[in-house]
């Protein structure tokens, strides 16, 4: 909440606040039983999605790219 007073009070925005620390700190757990009601067929599946998604994210994408800071 100081990082929100101060952010009010100069009119700036802070990467810090409330709101970011209780996305970051709040329970993820899913639970997937409700779509095993519906007729929904996975059109890959999991280890195919996440091959794919690896894939792309780390290798494609990294291939000839230089990391630099910004």
């Amino acid at each position: 909440m100081c990082f929100c007073l101060l952010a009010f009070i100069t009119r700036r925005k802070f990467a810090i606040s409330s709101i970011r620390i209780k996305k970051f700190t709040q329970n993820t757990y899913f639970v997937g039983n409700n779509i095993k009601k519906t007729d929904f067929v996975a059109p890959v599946s999991l280890d195919e999605g996440l091959r794919r998604t690896i894939d792309y994210e780390f290798v494609r994408k990294v291939e000839g790219h230089t990391f630099s800071c910004e």
